[in-house]
């Protein structure tokens, strides 16, 4: 086996985010976009430190940015890439794997689910994630109604469109339908 100097071995420690997004994707059975949204929250939170820019030595002081507000509001491209608006670049951020498999752990064959495939682990962050939509969604349709608009009418598009404007943020149509249905009956009796 050939050697490998401190810098790789360093550099084998990350994933980019591309690939995180992606891990996560699959293995919660969610968009993307929902992948996402969950990695936002983590980074948001500070709790997949350290970070570090791809282009940046391994051995280096990394600038990746760890501020709420940065990751809130980051523009985060498919390919994993991050505005920096330090350097006015894209560039490819690594997320230290070890923090990711504590967030999101692979399922163990134990925990794999039923024979049907319809049952599975259920994750701390997972549920987090679906909690935070679900109240994000529920306050929107709240807003929504006080502003006189017949949801219960509208077409599902429309109403996830709607909801996303209201929310800030992109929302799948059956994700909106989900909530929308779970929405308080004192609300959908009028909606």
């Amino acid at each position: 086996m050939p050697y490998k100097s401190k810098a790789e071995r360093k550099h084998e420690l990350f994933m980019t985010l591309a690939d995180t997004i992606n891990r996560i994707s699959k293995q919660d059975n969610c968009s993307w976009d929902e992948a996402k949204d969950q990695i936002r929250a983590a980074l948001a939170d500070n709790a997949i430190a350290p970070l570090r820019w791809e282009d940046e030595p391994p051995t280096a002081v990394s600038t990746a940015p760890v501020d709420r507000d940065f990751w809130e509001k980051a523009d985060i491209r498919r390919d994993g890439r991050v505005f920096d608006p330090w350097t006015n670049q894209w560039r490819m951020l690594l997320v230290l794997k070890h923090s990711i498999f504590k967030h999101w752990p692979k399922p163990s064959v134990a925990s794999a689910g039923s024979e049907s495939g319809k049952a599975g682990p259920t994750t701390k962050a997972k549920r987090r994630y679906h909690r935070r939509a679900e109240n994000e969604i529920h306050r929107a349709l709240d807003q929504l109604f006080q502003q006189g608009l017949n949801l219960k009418d509208m077409y599902q598009k429309e109403r996830a469109a709607l909801v996303s404007k209201e929310c800030g943020k992109q929302y799948d149509k059956r994700t909106v339908e989900q909530y929308y249905q779970s929405w308080p009956k004192k609300h959908r009796t009028d909606a």
